[in-house]
């Protein structure tokens, strides 16, 4: 069973022992009194070590319960600090075309799939090229006689024989053709499209035996290998930003965080928003990253190497509008709260760091410090003080 041990009680005990004391032998001359009341201090003070004692042991056991406020500490040290922008971006990567024809034309061949690998320069399509085929056998019959031709013209010149111009005609006439079949083979290869990169078919649009016109997509392709960040900052932080400053990529999506550098910063101001664009690259070695996946940038723009922080949920405002903390000072053998004005600065994940107020060697009350008031005598509890340490690390 437990008991309530209150201050009156200890009281009572004092007054009973006093009491006793008094039942002795009253004092009569000034001598005999101050002997006395030496005599009684020394008692009381006998009496409140047994006190004290006593209700330390019994508290810890159980038996009783203390009528003072408990609370927890929390003991403050000198650590670094670190403000981060956290900015919102997507994935992409330039490497994300749409493979377009160059001529319209039925298409007479389909050579990719959904999902399939591709090299570029990879033939994916052919089309209906059917009468540039002819014209071009009919210009490789006439470029037989014009070369011939074109002989015959030459030797005779060589021999002092036929007219200038008429050798001019020939071999004219011979280029002449020979240009346009070159000017028809190249129409021809545009009969066909090709791989631009290497990578994935993503989309295939098309299939075969349907008419493909120019502006109309056949394909996408997709390589995965180089993915980039690209997020808009505030202007605000024009100054601080610059390119090679290291930044964190956390990828909620994947749970995932990435060590990365910023290797763009935009030139211009978006007028619109005020912000300016921020490019990161990101290697994606086992291709878990997509297009478009939700990225967060996250930019250290301040740094302190030794600093006091605390948990922002223990500063309170006085009705003066300045900002306090209570702490707990040992007095004797008593635990006292104390109360520190501070000044603080930035913030970050529920960290507030202090410029002004605390030394770092405080241990603060972590839990309780809305329930007590400076000068109060409270009681610590010992088995979750260090437990209130490591929640405060851990935010």
């Amino acid at each position: 069973m437990k008991y309530h041990y209150s201050i009156r009680f200890i009281a009572i005990l004092i007054s009973f022992a006093i009491s006793i004391t008094a039942c002795q032998k009253e004092p009569r001359t000034d001598e005999e009194k101050k002997a006395q009341l030496i005599k009684f201090k020394k008692e009381l003070a006998t009496i409140q070590a047994k006190i004290n004692t006593l209700e330390k042991d019994l508290t810890k056991t159980g038996a009783i319960v203390s009528s003072l406020r408990a609370v927890e500490l929390l003991s403050l040290d000198i650590q670094a600090f670190n403000h981060y922008i956290e900015i919102q971006g997507n994935i992409n990567t330039e490497q994300n075309v749409l493979v377009m024809p160059e001529m319209p034309g039925v298409i007479t061949s389909l050579n990719v799939k959904e999902g399939q690998q591709v090299s570029k320069g990879q033939v994916l399509a052919r089309f209906d090229a059917e009468t540039l085929r002819k014209n071009v056998e009919e210009l490789q019959n006439r470029l037989v006689f014009a070369d011939d031709v074109f002989k015959r013209r030459e030797n005779l010149w060589k021999q002092g024989i036929g007219s200038e111009v008429q050798y001019l005609e020939a071999k004219n006439q011979k280029e002449s053709i020979e240009k346009s079949i070159s000017t028809v083979k190249s129409q021809m290869s545009k009969y066909s499209a090709r791989a631009p990169i290497s990578g994935i078919a993503e989309e295939v649009f098309v299939k075969q035996g349907e008419v493909a016109n120019m502006g109309m997509p056949l394909a996408r392709i997709v390589n995965l290998g180089q993915m980039f960040v690209e997020a808009d900052v505030a202007e605000a932080y024009l100054t601080n930003l610059k390119v090679n400053d290291k930044v964190t990529v956390s990828i909620p999506a994947l749970n995932r965080e990435l060590e990365a550098k910023i290797t763009r910063i935009g030139q211009t101001i978006n007028a619109e928003n005020r912000t300016f664009s921020v490019r990161i690259d990101l290697p994606n070695k086992d291709n878990l990253l997509k297009p478009n996946v939700v990225a967060i940038v996250k930019i250290n723009d301040f740094n302190k190497a030794k600093a006091v922080s605390i948990p922002s949920n223990l500063i309170q405002q006085g009705t003066d509008g300045n900002k306090f903390v209570l702490a707990a000072e040992t007095s004797g053998n008593k635990t006292l709260v104390k109360k520190y004005n501070i000044k603080t600065g930035m913030a970050y994940k529920g960290r507030t760091l202090i410029e002004e107020g605390l030394k770092g060697d405080e241990k603060l009350i972590f839990k309780g410090y809305n329930e007590v008031s400076e000068g109060e005598e409270v009681q610590v509890n010992e088995a979750t003080t260090a437990e209130a340490t490591a929640s405060s690390a851990a935010q």
